[in-house]
C-alpha cells in the first residue's frame, strides 16, 4: 500500500478486504486520473491497461467501477474510507452518496453525520476533526448553504479549499417523483441558488458518485436522471453484483474487486452458517407432511435452536463479563396471508403453550396505521435487552440496510427464489454482535432451519465457493436442542455464604439489624468485585499480610463508599469497627477457600512476534510431471483474480539459474521472507530440480521447464511450506503483579431440572459428557463442574481420591480468571485445572496425544509457563509458593497414577 492508502487503512482499522479495495481503487485513480475533461472512452482504455479480472465495460457514461464486498465485511466504513483517500490524496471535496431506500438513507445520514455514532464513518481521520465533512440530505438540501466560487467558464468549487461537502439523497424518492410524470425536486429551480439543486451538482468539476446497494440502480428509472450529472467517477458497492432479467441473473461487467460471502464466513468477519434438520427425516417422510404441517415441524425446530442459542449467549456473555445478546427468530413466509396463519399459529396455546404471544410480530408492506408504526418501532430496536421480541415474520420487506446483529435463526418457509434472495436473507443474520469472532461457535454461528431444503444446502456446500459450511450441520433431534435448558451460575463457597446471610437478613425482624446485615453483605460483594477487577486502583492484598495497615485503610474506603445511601451506619465508629471486622474475618475467609492466584497479564512485547517456516524436506511424490513447453504459449487464468503465462521465456531470466528463479517466484509470497527463510527457499528450490532431474534427462528440458513453468513449481513448493509455518512471541512485557484475584464464578448451561451427577459417574458419550454438570466435590472451590473431555474427568476423579493426600485444592478456572494473552493478544489462554499441593501451584493442560505438539498448545505453553516464571519469582520473595505447568496426555490420566508422578513426568521445564 502507498502512504497515504497505509495512513487510511491504520486511521481507520480497515479490515483486509476494504484495504485491498482501497489500494485497488488507489491503483485505479492513479491509471485514469482526476481530469474531468478527458474523454470516457479514453479513461477506460486506461482502466483496461490494468486487467482487473471480471472488468470489461463500465455500463455507464461515466467511468463507475464495481466493489462487491459481503454483507457484514463494512461496505459503509469504506465509502468513508474512499472519500477520505480521494480528498487527503487527490483533494477532491464533492461527492454524492445515493441510499436504495429509507432505511439505508437515514443510516447513511446517521453514519456520516453523527460524530459520537460507534459506527462513524471518519473516527480516526484528523483532518475531519476540526473541518467535518458537510452533510447535505435529500431533505435539507434546498435550506442548506452551498458556498462556492464562480469562474468565467461557470464551473463550480467549494468556496474553502479544504471543505468537503457529502450529499445523501434516497434514489426512491427520485424514482417516485418520475414516475408520478412530474420532474423530480432536486431538477426544480430553488430561488436560493438561482438553479435547480440537480444543476448545481452537474457543474461541478469532480463529483464523485458513491452507489450503496449498486444492484438496485441498474432498472431505475430514476439512474437515467443521475447520468445526466456526468460525475468524475463512480463507485458502485454491493454485496450481489448482479441483476435478474428473468428467471437469468446477469453479472455487472464493471466489478473491480469481488469478496464472496464464503470468503467472508472463511476469514471470520461474519457468523457462520449452519443448517438444521432432524435425524433420519428423509424425503418420504418429508411428502407425507402437507404445507401446514412442514411449517409448524420448522417453526417448532425454530424455537428448540433459539432456546438453547439463548442459553448459549447468557453462559458466554456472563463469563466474559460483556453484554447479553438477546437472539431472535427470522421467519420468511410466502406472503401476507401466510404470514397471518403463521402468526396465529405462534400465538396460539398449540405453540409451546402460548409462550410468544406477546414476544412476535409482523412485517410486510400492507401494514397500515398504528399497527405498522409500532412494529417497524419494534423491529428497529430489536437489539435492545428490553425489546420483548424473539420471532419476527415477514414478507419481502428486510433486505438491504436492516442491520442488526442478534439474528440467530433463519426459518424460510418457501423456496427461495433466486440466488440473491439466498444471500441476502442469510445477510440479515451474519453480522456479529461483537464485532468480531468469539471463538465460541455458539455465539458466532447462525442456524437455518432448512428440513425441506437440507440435501440441496449440503450439496451446495460442498461446492467451492458455498456460503453454506457442511462442517456446521445441526442435528435438532439431539437432547441438546429437545430439552429447556437454563444457565446456572456456580459460585464460589464465599459467594454462597454471603447469600445465605442476604436470605437470613431479609427475614430480621429488626430494622437496624436487617440494614446492617444488608450493608455487610453488600460490602462483601463490592470486595469480590474489587479483587476480580483488572483497573488499577482496584483492591489489592497480600494473601500473607491481610491485617497491614493499607489493606484496612482500602478496607475502609469501600465500606464507606457503599453506606453513602445507608442509614445503618452513622457514625465513623461504627464504619471502622465493619471496616475491622472485615479484615479480621472476612478477608481469610475469602483467601482460605481460595487459590492464591496472581493477576498478572502476559501478552507478547510489540514486535516481538517470530515468524518464519521450520525446515522440512520437500515431498515429490504425488507431483505433477512437469514437461517441457515448445513453441507454443498457453495461457492460464489461475485463482485470486492472478493472470499466469505459461510458456512464455523471458530472454532476461535465461542469465539466471534455476533455483534463483524458483525462489524468486516464491518471493511473491507475503509470508516469505527472503533474509530469514533464504536457507529453506534455496534447499527447497534444488530438490524440485533434483525432482525434474529425475523426469527429464534431455539436455535443456530442466530449464526450460523452470523457465515456462517457475509459476507453478513456486505454487507446488509454496503449498507444502504453508503447514510449516509459525507464528509466536518470543518476548513478552514484564508485568505487574497483583498477588491474589478472587475466584470467578463459573456459568454453565444445563438442561432444566436434571440433576447433577456425581464426579464418580460413568457417562457413555463425549456428547452426554459435555451436557452433563458434576458434582460431588470436596477439595474443588466451586460445587460442580463441567467437562470436555474424558481425561478431564478422569483427571477430576483423580484430584479427589482418597490417596491424594498432598492435594490441598483445586479448581476449573472460569474464562476470565487468567490474562494469559496468545495468538497476537487476540485469545485469553484458560488452562484446564489449577491445583494447589502443600508447596507447589501446578497449572494443569490435559490434551490428547495427538495436539501435543500442535503449534497453538506449543504457543500457550509457552505464554503459560511465562506466568508460571513471574508467579514463582514474585512469591519467592514474598513467602508464597512456586508456580509450575504440566501439559499431560489425556490417555496417561488413570486412577493408577498420583498427581506426584504426572506433574514430575509431564512438568514443562523453560529451556
Amino acid at each position: 500500500m502507498n502512504e497515504r492508502t497505509t495512513h487510511v487503512a491504520q486511521r481507520l482499522s480497515l479490515r483486509k478486504p476494504q484495504k485491498e479495495s482501497l489500494e485497488l481503487l488507489a491503483r485505479i485513480v492513479k491509471t485514469i486520473g482526476v481530469d474531468p475533461k478527458e474523454d470516457a472512452q479514453r479513461k477506460f482504455e486506461k482502466a483496461s491497461s490494468l486487467k482487473i479480472q471480471d472488468f470489461s465495460a463500465f455500463e455507464r457514461d461515466f467511468p463507475s467501477f464495481a466493489f462487491a464486498l459481503a454483507t457484514g465485511v463494512g461496505k459503509t466504513r469504506l465509502m468513508g474510507a474512499f472519500i477520505a483517500y480521494l480528498f487527503l490524496e487527490h483533494k477532491i471535496n464533492d461527492y454524492l452518496i445515493l441510499a436504495p431506500n429509507l432505511t439505508i438513507y437515514n443510516k447513511l445520514i446517521e453514519d456520516f453525520s453523527n460524530s459520537s455514532n460507534p459506527k462513524y464513518v471518519f473516527r480516526g481521520i484528523g483532518e475531519f476533526v476540526h473541518l467535518c465533512p458537510k452533510i447535505i440530505t435529500g431533505d435539507n438540501y434546498a435550506n442548506v448553504s452551498t458556498q462556492r466560487k464562480v469562474s468565467q467558464a461557470k464551473t463550480y468549487s467549494s468556496l474553502f479549499e479544504d471543505e468537503v461537502s457529502i450529499n445523501i439523497f434516497n434514489i426512491s424518492k427520485i424514482n417516485a417523483e418520475t414516475r408520478s410524470g412530474n420532474a423530480p425536486k432536486i431538477k426544480r429551480l430553488s430561488e436560493y441558488l438561482g438553479e435547480s439543486y440537480f444543476e448545481y451538482l452537474r457543474n461541478i468539476d469532480q463529483l464523485v458518485l458513491l452507489m450503496d446497494e449498486a444492484h438496485q440502480y441498474r432498472a431505475e428509472r430514476g439512474m437515467t436522471v443521475i447520468n445526466e450529472l456526468k460525475p468524475l467517477m463512480g463507485i458502485e458497492l454491493t454485496a450481489t453484483p448482479k441483476t435478474r432479467q428473468g428467471a437469468k441473473s446477469i453479472p455487472f461487467q464493471n466489478v473491480v474487486y469481488q469478496y464472496s460471502l464464503a470468503q467472508a464466513i472463511k476469514d471470520g468477519f461474519v457468523k457462520d452458517p449452519a443448517v438444521a434438520t432432524r435425524r433420519n427425516f428423509d424425503q418420504a417422510k418429508l411428502k407425507q407432511l402437507d404445507d401446514a404441517e412442514l411449517d409448524r415441524l420448522k417453526l417448532e425446530d425454530a424455537v428448540r435452536v433459539h432456546e438453547n442459542t439463548k442459553t448459549h449467549l447468557i453462559s458466554y456473555a456472563r463469563n466474559n463479563h460483556r453484554d447479553i445478546v438477546k437472539p431472535f427468530i427470522l421467519v420468511v413466509a410466502k406472503d401476507t396471508t401466510h404470514a397471518k396463519e403463521i402468526e396465529d399459529y405462534i400465538k396460539s396455546p398449540s405453540f409451546f403453550e402460548s409462550r410468544y404471544t406477546n414476544n412476535v410480530i409482523t412485517v410486510h408492506s400492507n401494514l397500515k396505521g398504528e399497527e405498522k408504526d409500532e412494529n417497524i418501532e419494534l423491529l428497529l430496536s430489536l437489539e435492545r435487552p428490553e425489546n420483548p421480541v424473539e420471532i419476527v415474520i415477514h414478507v419481502n420487506m428486510l433486505k438491504e440496510g436492516w442491520d442488526v446483529t442478534n439474528l440467530y435463526t433463519l426459518v424460510p418457509l418457501r423456496a427461495f427464489a433466486a440466488d440473491i434472495l439466498t444471500e441476502q436473507t442469510l445477510g440479515r443474520g451474519l453480522r456479529l454482535p461483537y464485532g468480531e469472532k468469539t471463538g465460541d461457535e455458539n455465539v458466532d454461528k447462525l442456524t437455518v432451519i432448512a428440513h425441506d431444503r437440507f440435501d440441496d444446502l449440503i450439496k451446495a456446500s460442498q461446492e467451492e465457493n458455498s456460503i453454506i459450511l457442511k462442517q456446521t450441520i445441526v442435528d435438532v433431534e439431539d437432547s441438546e436442542y429437545s430439552a429447556n435448558q437454563e444457565v446456572v451460575t456456580i459460585a464460589t463457597e464465599v459467594e454462597k455464604r454471603i447469600e445465605e446471610s442476604e436470605q437470613a437478613a431479609e427475614k430480621q425482624e429488626d430494622v437496624e439489624q436487617r440494614n446492617a446485615a444488608i450493608l455487610e453483605a453488600k460490602v462483601k460483594r463490592a470486595i469480590l468485585a474489587q479483587l476480580r477487577s483488572d483497573n488499577a486502583d482496584a483492591l489489592n492484598i497480600d494473601p500473607t499480610k491481610t491485617d497491614s495497615a493499607d489493606t484496612l485503610v482500602s478496607i475502609e474506603e469501600i465500606v464507606r463508599a457503599n453506606t453513602s445511601a445507608s442509614s445503618a451506619l452513622v457514625d465513623e465508629s461504627a464504619l471502622k469497627k465493619l471496616a475491622k471486622s472485615i479484615v479480621k474475618n472476612f478477608l481469610p475467609e475469602v483467601i482460605s477457600g481460595a487459590i492464591a492466584i496472581p493477576r498478572i497479564v502476559i501478552q507478547p512485547k510489540e514486535n516481538s512476534i517470530r515468524a518464519g517456516f521450520r525446515p522440512f524436506k520437500l515431498v515429490t511424490k504425488g507431483l505433477p510431471r512437469f514437461n517441457p513447453i515448445h513453441d507454443e504459449i498457453i495461457v492460464k487464468t489461475l485463482q485470486e483474480q492472478k493472470d499466469s503465462v505459461i510458456g512464455v521465456i523471458d530472454s532476461r531470466s535465461l542469465k539466471d539459474s534455476n533455483e534463483n528463479l524458483i525462489v524468486a517466484k516464491l518471493l511473491d509470497h507475503d509470508e516469505v521472507d527472503y533474509e530469514r527463510d533464504c536457507e529453506l527457499l534455496f534447499s527447497l528450490a534444488k530438490e524440485m530440480i533434483e525432482y525434474l532431474k529425475t523426469l527429464h534427462t534431455k539436455e535443456g528440458d530442466v530449464t526450460n521447464v523452470v523457465l515456462t513453468q517457475r509459476d507453478q513449481l513456486a505454487t507446488q513448493i509454496f503449498d507444502q511450506m504453508k503447514p510449516h509455518f509459525f507464528c509466536e512471541a518470543s518476548e513478552y512485557e514484564t508485568p505487574q503483579v497483583k498477588p491474589f484475584t478472587a475466584i470467578e464464578p463459573h456459568n454453565f448451561s444445563t438442561l432444566k431440572n436434571a440433576e447433577p451427577k456425581d464426579i464418580k459417574t460413568t457417562v457413555k458419550s463425549i456428547s452426554e459428557l459435555k451436557k452433563t454438570l458434576f458434582t460431588g466435590f470436596k477439595k474443588a472451590c466451586h460445587r460442580a463442574y463441567k467437562f470436555d473431555s474424558f481425561g478431564e474427568q478422569r483427571f477430576a476423579q483423580l484430584l479427589e481420591s482418597d490417596g491424594e493426600k498432598d492435594i490441598m485444592k483445586w479448581l476449573r478456572p472460569a474464562p476470565r480468571q487468567f490474562r494469559i494473552y496468545w495468538d497476537h493478544q487476540t485469545k485469553n489462554y484458560e488452562p484446564d485445572f489449577v491445583v494447589e499441593t502443600s508447596n507447589h501451584i501446578w497449572m494443569v493442560e490435559i490434551k490428547a496425544k495427538t495436539e501435543l505438539a500442535a503449534a497453538d498448545t506449543l504457543e500457550k505453553r509457552r505464554a503459560a509457563m511465562e506466568y508460571c516464571c513471574h508467579a514463582s519469582e514474585y512469591n519467592d520473595v514474598n513467602g508464597g509458593k512456586r508456580w509450575g505447568y504440566v501439559l499431560i496426555p489425556d490417555e496417561e490420566i488413570g486412577l493408577n497414577k498420583t498427581f506426584d508422578y504426572l506433574c514430575k513426568a509431564y512438568e514443562q521445564i523453560a529451556r
